[in-house]
């Protein structure tokens, strides 16, 4: 899944100790849904909330900053319309306190367009939302945030309606197509000459169908 310009939209890694990786980053893949964590180290001077708020949006979303979203996998950068804006809600301060970001979100809306034959897959908007808990709730003595990201792929297609009955077949066959076999076949034939005729009508037909 690209984003605009050509880089890769990527979620926090965990190292083998539990900590976020500062180099290495998860690639997200289009149609994974996934949830990471991992546990960051936070500066014991938190007087500065812009500073330390920055800081966390830097570590989830990653550099540079996600703001558009590819709608398909070829999609040209230099074509503004083959791209859709990423919706990002942050955190506001609440009641006159910092709130930093503890979880990201991310939510990815797709569907499949075309031919019902060979359909293609389209983005068509995607969401980056923050969760977020008050600075003056963490203990002052910690020194490690718990950070966790969850990716979701949402699909809107609309699949049009299946044909809700099968066409009925009607045979017809030529008037009184039966009549010659029914004569042979009856009981109340007098006529021997009649019955010839008939009986070689009946042979001839049968004779057409075989062939």
């Amino acid at each position: 899944m690209e984003l605009h310009p050509q880089c890769q939209v990527s979620v926090l890694q965990s190292q083998g100790n539990g900590q976020c990786s500062a180099t290495e980053r998860y690639k997200v893949r289009f149609g994974e849904n996934l949830m990471t964590g991992c546990q960051l180290s936070i500066p014991s001077d938190r007087t500065n909330c812009s500073h330390l708020q920055e800081m966390l949006y830097q570590a989830f979303q990653g550099a540079p900053a996600p703001g558009s979203l590819a709608i398909t996998r070829n999609a040209d950068p230099g074509h503004p319309g083959e791209w859709n804006s990423i919706i990002t809600q942050r955190c506001n301060m609440q009641g006159g306190h910092c709130m930093i970001p503890i979880s990201l979100k991310i939510q990815v809306m797709w569907a499949q367009m075309g031919l019902l034959s060979n359909p293609q897959a389209q983005v068509f908007g995607a969401r980056y939302q923050y969760l977020c808990k008050p600075l003056t709730s963490l203990d002052t003595d910690m020194d490690m945030l718990s950070l966790t990201t969850t990716v979701d792929f949402i699909d809107i297609t609309k699949w049009p309606e299946p044909p809700r009955g099968q066409p009925k077949f009607y045979w017809k066959l030529p008037f009184d197509f039966f009549f010659p076999f029914k004569v042979a076949l009856s009981g109340t034939v007098c006529s021997s000459g009649n019955v010839a005729s008939t009986l070689l009508v009946t042979l001839t037909l049968c004779g057409v169908f075989v062939s």
